[in-house]
């Protein structure tokens, strides 16, 4: 039996890591996105395909980034951006 504990938000901030990793891969795919923009629509119930597609990228691009970003973000240098969320004991 395998058994997910999902912190994100709870205990850890994970704003870094998806922000860093979404931009660069933007960058790679030649796309510019509103970072920002792109995490308050996250912390407002968007996924990243929803997010990306709100922004006004073609839906061919929206496949690609998601597809990467899902293959990438649970990875051990992008999981390096995640942090404790202030007044979070040690």
């Amino acid at each position: 039996m395998n058994i997910g504990i999902d912190l994100d938000g709870t205990l850890i901030s994970c704003k870094n890591k998806h922000v860093a990793l979404l931009g660069a891969i933007a960058k790679y795919y030649g796309v510019k996105v509103d970072l920002e923009y792109f995490w308050l629509l996250k912390r407002n119930g968007f996924n990243t395909y929803e997010s990306l597609i709100n922004q006004g990228v073609e839906s061919f691009l929206v496949e690609k980034i998601n597809r990467d970003w899902c293959c990438f973000i649970e990875n051990i240098e992008w999981l390096l951006f995640d942090s404790l969320l202030p007044g979070v004991n040690d």
